[in-house]
C-alpha cells in the first residue's frame, strides 16, 4: 500500500471514528480523555471545548497532543499526533453547534463565547491493528 492510500485508509477510519481519546499534559502528569472529533480537513483535526474546562490550560497554542481512535469491533487503532492550536470561525462553530443537541441547549443559555475551537495541525497519523501488532509502525502525515 503506497502513502497515499495508507493516508485515505487512515482518514476513512477516523470519520468512521469520531470519538477519541485526547492526551495533553498538566504540570508534568498526563490526561487523557474522550472527545468528540467535528471534522478531518486537510488543515487538520477539528474539536471545540468548553471554557470551563480545566483541559483549556493543557491546550495552550503550540501544545504537543496526541489522539487515539479505536474501533472496537474491529480491535484496531489510529493515533495521531501533532500541535494543537485555538482558533476563530463562526461557520465552524455554528456547524457545530447545529450538530450537537446538548451544545446547542447549553449556548443557548450562556452564549457562544464559553465554546473554544482547536486544530491539531503538523499531524502524523499510525493504524494499528491485530495483524500489525508486531510490524514496525508506519507513520503518513495527515
Amino acid at each position: 500500500m503506497n502513502n497515499s492510500e495508507y493516508k485515505d485508509q487512515i482518514v476513512a477510519f477516523i470519520k468512521n471514528q469520531p470519538i477519541c481519546f485526547l492526551a495533553t499534559i498538566d504540570k508534568q502528569q498526563p490526561r487523557v480523555r474522550a472527545m468528540l472529533l467535528h471534522r478531518i480537513d486537510d488543515a487538520g483535526l477539528i474539536f471545540q471545548i468548553y471554557t470551563n474546562r480545566e483541559m483549556k490550560s493543557q491546550l495552550t497554542e503550540g501544545n504537543a497532543v496526541e489522539l487515539c481512535f479505536f474501533n472496537a469491533a474491529e480491535y484496531s487503532q489510529v493515533r495521531v499526533r501533532g500541535v494543537v492550536k485555538y482558533f476563530k470561525d463562526e461557520a465552524i462553530l455554528n456547524e457545530i453547534i447545529n450538530a450537537r443537541e446538548p451544545l446547542r441547549k447549553w449556548v443557548a443559555q450562556n452564549g457562544t463565547a464559553g465554546v473554544l475551537l482547536f486544530r491539531v495541525t503538523n499531524c502524523q497519523a499510525t493504524l494499528w491493528t491485530k495483524a500489525t501488532n508486531f510490524d514496525q509502525k508506519k507513520w503518513a502525515a495527515l
